[in-house]
């Protein structure tokens, strides 16, 4: 009997400490809100237009907010080859051998 209290009770909490997290109340986003969060966005090590014509998006999107919950639909693009990134090897490098691993190259004993 104590044990079916006990589960329903922590069942109760959990499910009410998960709908707090998840409605976050707050309803519409303020302009202070918007503006905190551009200046973060502003502040990440990105190309300068790509932020400037990113937040310029974001700006009236932002201030359309409805309050309502937003749902997202992520579509992925792949391409077909390897980008080189600066300070990146090639694609036609081999990368190392497994057994590196194995040898304790990961702990410092290899």
């Amino acid at each position: 009997m104590w044990f079916e209290l006990i589960l329903a009770a922590a069942l109760m909490v959990s499910y009410v400490v998960f709908w707090a997290w998840h409605s976050q109340g707050a309803g519409k986003l303020t302009q202070a809100e918007i503006d905190q969060y551009l200046a973060i966005i502003e502040k990440l090590p990105l190309p300068e237009k790509g932020v400037q014509a990113f937040t310029a998006r974001l700006r009236p999107w932002a201030e359309a907010d409805d309050g309502k919950p937003v749902y997202m639909f992520t579509l992925i693009h792949s391409s077909h080859g390897f980008r080189c990134f600066r300070g990146r090897r090639s694609s036609r490098e081999r990368p190392k051998r497994p057994t590196h691993i194995m040898k304790g190259a990961w702990y410092g004993s290899g």
